[in-house]
């Protein structure tokens, strides 16, 4: 009877270590996984997340401030072209000087926007050594009022490169207001999400020299050339290119309310650094691609435009629109929204050429 009773025991014993949930389980990898991210956080130990840290290592970089200065300050230009590769890939400096008779100087970072407009604005031009009586800032559609865009992840160290020791304009607008972009949040909060770019990088250049090593027998820098060569603008079907582009700013979301946006951006910083500064200040908007298309701009965009032209004139702004100009065809485009400013006929460097002098403070010159 005791046997029996043993038995039933161990039955019940074993039944239960058997019948152990499997969801206690999950939950303590859970845990564990948790706890290994933490471990990882604090191994890559975060920067105070109360201040914005624009420490960059700029040293031999064409874009740093010091570069950009002493680049400026040789052309000595009484005209200023900022932006980005819309105006840097799109005007022909030498072209442009010759036909306006000028010294002028095209300040632009490809891929940069309000932000480092801002920062360039503010730190170079307003504080140089030989007073600029005339900036054109060229744009596209509602960039002049999104300051959050385009200043995280490889971005930010050409914004870091321009900043003084002390930004508050640039952080508070560009910076804390994104405190609900999850992008953001990763990026200041997890210091290995900040690292993913170099990551990519390096994990792209290793494929790309291991795949041209092992299937084709070639240096990675023979594939980049066969590449370029392979794709390049002459060999680009620019009908289909331009029907491309217009699909994908038909996809695009973004904030096109300008009344709203305005207050919020770096266009009245500008501005009114403009002011203090005694600096005549003229806003190009570029054509873009999906403009050669007719009816193509969208009715949010049409309302944009519309209020920021009011808002130019009563302030008494120079405001220039490409974007309905018949003389830029298609033929006058490489990839994207870039212009041609290597090959004749330089449409867009001739329109603004005969377009811009006649704004200029005549004083000044």
């Amino acid at each position: 009877m005791s046997n029996n009773k043993s038995y039933k025991n161990q039955s019940n014993t074993n039944a239960d270590a058997k019948e152990e949930p499997i969801s206690s389980l999950k939950f303590r990898h859970f845990l564990w996984i948790l706890f290994l991210i933490v471990l990882c956080n604090l191994f890559f130990f975060p920067i105070n997340k109360t201040i914005i840290s624009h420490k960059v290592d700029s040293k031999g970089d064409s874009y740093s401030y010091d570069s950009l200065v002493q680049k400026m300050n040789i052309s000595h230009p009484k005209v200023i072209l900022l932006g980005n590769s819309m105006v840097g890939n799109g005007i022909n400096i030498e072209y442009f000087t010759n036909l306006t008779k000028t010294a002028t100087y095209i300040l632009y970072v490809g891929g940069s926007e309000s932000a480092w407009w801002y920062l360039a604005f503010k730190n170079i031009i307003c504080k140089s050594k030989n007073h600029i009586p005339t900036v054109a800032l060229f744009f596209r559609d509602n960039e002049l009022t999104d300051p959050t865009y385009r200043v995280t992840g490889s971005f930010k160290p050409r914004i870091d490169m321009l900043c003084d020791s002390n930004e508050p304009v640039l952080d508070h607008l560009a910076y804390f207001n994104r405190m609900a972009d999850f992008d953001f949040m990763l990026n200041s909060y997890w210091p290995l999400y900040q690292k993913k770019d170099s990551i990519k990088r390096k994990i792209d250049v290793f494929i790309k020299e291991k795949t041209a090593a092992y299937f084709l027998n070639m240096s990675c820098n023979d594939l980049d050339g066969a590449i370029k060569t392979v794709f390049a603008d002459t060999n680009m079907n620019k009908e289909i290119f331009t029907k491309y582009q217009f699909k994908i700013d038909q996809n695009a979301s973004s904030e096109f309310d300008f009344k709203r946006n305005v207050n919020s951006s770096f266009l009245p910083q500008i501005i009114s650094l403009a002011k203090q500064n005694n600096i005549k200040l003229l806003f190009v908007r570029v054509k873009k691609r999906r403009d050669l298309l007719p009816n193509s701009q969208p009715p949010e965009i049409l309302a944009y435009i519309h209020d920021l032209s009011e808002y130019f004139k009563k302030l008494n702004i120079t405001f220039i629109d490409f974007t309905n100009n018949k003389n830029i065809k298609e033929k006058d485009y490489t990839e994207g929204d870039h212009l041609d400013n290597r090959n004749p006929p330089m449409t867009f460097t001739k329109l603004v050429a005969d377009t811009l002098p006649q704004f200029y403070l005549k004083t000044n010159y």
